[in-house]
């Protein structure tokens, strides 16, 4: 069985009768509807936190990636110049 808590929350006058107008057109009670907002809600913004986060890590990631790139780079130039010392040693 679902286990539901009263929650009292404090909206304007003008919210307040837009909801019940809402209720009444569609014959869903208000606590049904605002707790459907309230789960949308949560969708959204846990999706936003989500999204926000991964795009933390793929900025951090970017500058590791280029901090390895550097180094091959650095480290491929190392290797040419040895093969090219080795190759003049032999003329």
């Amino acid at each position: 069985m679902l286990r539901r808590k009263t929650c009292r929350i404090y909206i304007g006058q003008r919210q307040q009768k837009q909801l019940q107008k809402i209720s009444a057109k569609t014959d869903i009670p208000v606590s049904i509807l605002v707790r459907r907002a309230i789960k949308r809600y949560l969708k959204h913004r846990n999706r936003f936190l989500k999204l926000r986060q991964m795009k933390k890590g793929y900025i951090a990631m970017g500058a590791i990636n280029r901090a390895l790139a550097n180094e091959a780079v650095f480290s491929d130039d190392q290797q040419f110049f040895t093969y090219e010392h080795f190759l003049s040693e032999s003329e």
